[in-house]
């Protein structure tokens, strides 16, 4: 077997190359879709955090709306595991917009070369398979592909007539001029976290003709478009897409929807350490801090004040098993606990006997983590990065993203009382976050 290192290392410097690149992924796109065709698919199932969210979503709807619209959502891998922040939230909104009375479908990615189709709770989850082969595309091969198929259904189904509102994330529709579509089609972008700013920041270029100075050039072109309807989940976002894309005009034609996300005091007893104790949710990954994280908790684990202090890891790996291994050969692993799958009851109950929830990311747009914890009236202590800073306002503690002294440090303050927010304020900001609030903003969004 390749090392996988290896594979980090070797992979993007091909499909980089300008010279290479563009026609290794040429080759290797169709090769990677119909590998997808062999593998053991349910389509008619749906995930049971889905699932749970797709209740929650009606619970939390409100009444139905007097408008009634015809909505679609674009989330290529929505049916490929349905694991990822994107893929939950485009399920709230689909299934509170469901319950509030309008006409929903999902557009993702069938795992056969022909369409599939499933349904749950009224919501329409279409598949459709992305084109093998195409000519003069602006994106890389691979969404290409993708973004020719999205495009073609919307065609066919705009002949109708009827006003269709189509709605995806940067990542998700990118590449679908809205120039080429009918004036019935009302495209709507949401920027959410990007993947461009993971992995370069908001302040390193990419190489010149490199496959992400593709994906910037590809982007700007449809952000440019000027019938498309921008929004963003953060007023950050769009200010450091701006700087990346090079486009100064996009805070102004940019509205913002921050997101809502359902109340739930489910619990669900979870086995945890006796003593106090810092809980971090999300993917183990670099992306995410993981490593920033352990480095600080080695000088928690060195004070004497805080020796029943315990660390609690939980969420699944991403694609960085360094960080994994980190976590398991630290000096210091007997006061870590590493918790890689629970359901949201088990999670509210985590949060409830939390002391301080720790977001230690590199990038987020948002931080939906940062919601749910103000929810359970959590002290936080998070990167000042991204739009973790709009969202927590007056009640998150912050550090300089990336250094683990300074996370270290802030870590020590909320721990010993030094520096903490009253639960009351905790509650009224967690209230800005209300999800009918959000359903109702989105509305209003729409033809």
């Amino acid at each position: 077997m390749i090392n996988n290192r290896l594979l980090k290392i070797i992979g993007p410097m091909m499909i980089n190359n300008r010279y290479v690149g563009k026609y290794l992924e040429l080759v290797l796109s169709p090769l990677l879709i119909i590998s997808k065709w062999f593998i053991s698919s349910n389509f008619s199932v749906l995930s049971p955090q889905i699932q749970n969210l797709a209740r929650r979503a009606g619970e939390n709807a409100g009444s139905e709306s007097e408008n009634k619209r015809n909505i679609v959502f674009v989330n290529r891998n929505f049916m490929q595991g349905q694991v990822g922040g994107v893929n939950f939230l485009i399920a709230l909104m689909a299934f509170g917009l469901k319950r509030r009375g309008h006409r929903v479908r999902i557009l993702c990615e069938s795992p056969r070369p022909w369409p599939k189709e499933s349904s749950f709770q009224g919501v329409q989850i279409i598949g459709i398979s992305p084109r093998l082969f195409f000519m003069d595309h602006s994106s890389p091969p691979f969404y290409a592909g993708w973004s020719t198929s999205v495009k073609t259904y919307l065609r066919d189904e705009a002949e109708g007539g009827e006003v269709i509102n189509v709605f995806a994330t940067i990542a998700g529709l990118e590449t679908v001029g809205t120039e080429e579509l009918s004036d019935n089609v009302n495209s709507i972008c949401y920027l959410v976290t990007d993947h461009i700013i993971h992995k370069f920041g908001t302040m390193t270029k990419p190489t010149e003709g490199s496959r992400v100075a593709k994906f910037i050039k590809s982007e700007r072109e449809f952000l440019m478009s000027p019938s498309l309807r921008i929004i963003g989940d953060s007023k950050a976002i769009v200010d450091d897409l701006s700087k990346v894309l090079a486009l100064p005009e996009l805070p102004k034609r940019s509205g913002i929807l921050y997101i809502g996300w359902p109340k739930n005091d489910e619990k669900s007893n979870v086995k945890l350490p006796v003593g106090r104790l810092v809980t971090c949710i999300g993917s183990v990954s670099f992306r995410k801090g993981t490593r920033t994280l352990i480095e600080a908790w080695l000088s928690i684990c060195s004070d004497p004040m805080l020796a029943d202090v315990n660390l609690l890891i939980c969420g699944p790996t991403s694609d960085d098993h360094e960080s994994e291994n980190l976590i398991l050969n630290a000096p210091v692993s007997s006061r870590i606990t590493r918790i890689k799958v629970m359901s949201e009851a088990e999670k509210n109950y985590i949060l409830s006997k939390t002391d301080v929830v720790a977001i230690p990311s590199h990038y987020e747009s948002f931080g939906i983590v940062g919601v749910e914890a103000m929810q359970m009236g959590c002290q936080i202590v998070a990167s000042h990065i991204g739009g973790l800073p709009e969202v927590l306002e007056g009640v998150g503690k912050f550090f300089e993203t990336g250094n683990s002294s300074s996370l270290a440090a802030t870590l020590k303050e909320v721990l010993t009382g030094q520096s903490t927010t009253p639960i009351q304020a905790i509650s009224n900001r967690a209230d800005h976050f209300d999800f009918e609030r959000m359903l109702q903003n989105l509305e209003a969004e729409l033809r």
